[in-house]
This record gives C-alpha cells, structure tokens and sequence, in this order.
C-alpha cells in the first residue's frame, strides 16, 4: 500500500536583529567596566611622569621638614601666581601637588565659637588636632595679633584687611616602583574585565541569534526578532576577584582619595567637581 504523508510546509526564518538603543548602550557599558581600573589616572599621575619634588632640609626632624614644605609651597602658590578669584583649586601634575584656596572672612576681634568657621577653611575635614588647635587661635585672636603669628597653615590676608586668604597644598609622595606595580595590576584586572564580560556574558547571544532564526518561539511564527543586550556590571563587580582588586586599589590610595575630597569640596570650578566624582565613583558597588 502506498504510503500518505502531508507535505512539509516550508517555514519562513525570521530577522533577527539587536536593538541599537541597548547596542549602544551595551558599548558604553564594556568600555566603562573595562576602563574602570584606569579611572584612577584622573587624578593620579602615570608612572613615566611621575616626578615628586621632595622639600630639602638639612636635618631630619620633622620641624625642618614642615618648614621647607610651606616654604616651597608659599613660593609656588601665592596671591601673585594664582588667579585672583574667591575659590582656587590647583593641580600641578609634575611635581604632584594640589591646592586648594578658600576665601575667609574672619571677625575683626576674635572670636572664641571655632566650630562656626573651621568648616569654612580648605580641606579642614584632615586637619590634624594641633592644626585645629592652631586655627581656633588663628579665628579667637584679633586682627593685629594675627598678623604676628609665626604659622604654616598658610594664610595671607587680602587687601580689605578684613579677609584671608586660606591655602591648603599637598604633595602626594610616591615611588615610581610603586606606581609601576600599581599600573600593572590595573592593566591585568582591565584584561580580566574584558575577557570576563566576553565569556560569561556576550558570546551566549549567539546562540540565542541562531536558535531564534531556527526554532524561534514556540508554534507562533514571527517574522522579526529584536533582542535588547543587557547590562554586565552585576556580572563583574560581584565576582570576588574584582572586588577584592578594587578594595585593596582603595586602600593603598587613600591619599589620592582625599585630594579627590578637596576636588568636591568646591563648587567654583566644575571640572574639577566632576574629576573628583569620577575618581570616587571608583568606590561605588552595584548591588545584584
């Protein structure tokens, strides 16, 4: 008996396509987490230009050394050398230094409420005790005995004579083995970043591309698929590797970390607001 059978009903294969939308965004989401150990290079110097200026002293005790550093910073930054402006901030990458200047207005005869106007000096979030100690005698003495004051928290009074201007300079000091060690491991953790982003995460799309031009979705015939990539930041910032690579980076610049501070502490200069941002944002972790 002859055999019967219906005939195959040839299938249309359907487009497949991504969406351009999340193509795009999938670029920028790689190159950021690929980049993101050298985000720190925003305000750190690159080892082959590193070059710190280390203040000369004759002896080493620590007096001497914090004379030759205010005065080297008095000579480099002044009221003649930096633009007259109510707020300043300043880096100069060859010697590694940065700056921050803020204008005071102080009481004429003193006053004894320290906390109303220590909040108001640059970067006083890292004074010491004894710098406090020293600007609750600057702000309580009167404006003649300020004057006389022997001090190396660096403050110059402006030509109203009812005001200061306030200077905070700090010189990052940093082996240039160190700075080497430091960029060869970002340059690893940014080859594992990439590498893992690829293998764990995009390389599955294409065989989603190829089962959906075959087999498609259940019985329902589709003729156009649009797949929307996704975001691989969850995938690589929980992988215990990178974490503990970003913590320790942390940690061994907390120096870098608080001159970023000084950055956002300051509204005058924008750029330099969203440079410390971005180097802070480098602490931020997305939770899964």
């Amino acid at each position: 008996m002859a055999r019967v059978h219906a005939e195959a009903i040839s299938r249309p294969q359907p487009l497949v396509r991504c969406s351009q939308r999340s193509l795009a965004y999938a670029v920028g989401y790689a190159v950021n987490l690929i980049l993101m150990p050298f985000k720190a290079y925003l305000s750190e110097p690159l080892p082959w230009t590193l070059a710190p200026e280390v203040p000369k002293y004759q002896d080493g005790s620590f007096e001497a050394f914090s004379n030759a550093s205010f005065a080297s910073f008095d000579w480099t930054y002044n009221n003649r050398t930096l633009p007259d402006e109510e707020t300043v901030i300043h880096r100069d990458e060859s010697a590694n230094t940065y700056l921050l200047r803020e204008v005071l207005t102080l009481p004429a005869h003193g006053s004894d409420r320290c906390v109303d106007y220590m909040s108001n000096f640059p970067a006083a979030i890292h004074y010491s005790r004894g710098v406090s100690a020293f600007v609750c005698a600057f702000v309580a003495a009167n404006t003649s005995t300020r004057l006389q004051m022997a001090f190396c928290t660096w403050l110059v009074p402006r030509s109203d004579g009812t005001s200061y201007h306030a200077y905070h300079g700090v010189q990052l000091l940093e082996s240039r083995l160190l700075s080497w060690m430091k960029f060869g491991c970002r340059c690893g953790l940014s080859i594992f970043n990439g590498k893992w982003i690829w293998r764990d995460f995009y390389r599955h799309y294409g065989p989603l591309f190829h089962n959906l031009r075959t087999i498609g979705l259940g019985n329902v015939i589709h003729h156009t698929y649009v797949v929307d990539l996704g975001d691989p930041t969850w995938l690589i910032l929980s992988h215990p590797f990178v974490s503990l690579v970003m913590v320790v980076d942390c940690f061994v610049n907390v120096g870098y970390s608080g001159a970023a501070g000084n950055r956002t502490s300051q509204f005058n200069n924008l750029w330099e607001f969203c440079i410390g941002c971005l180097y802070g944002s480098r602490t931020v972790r997305q939770k899964a």
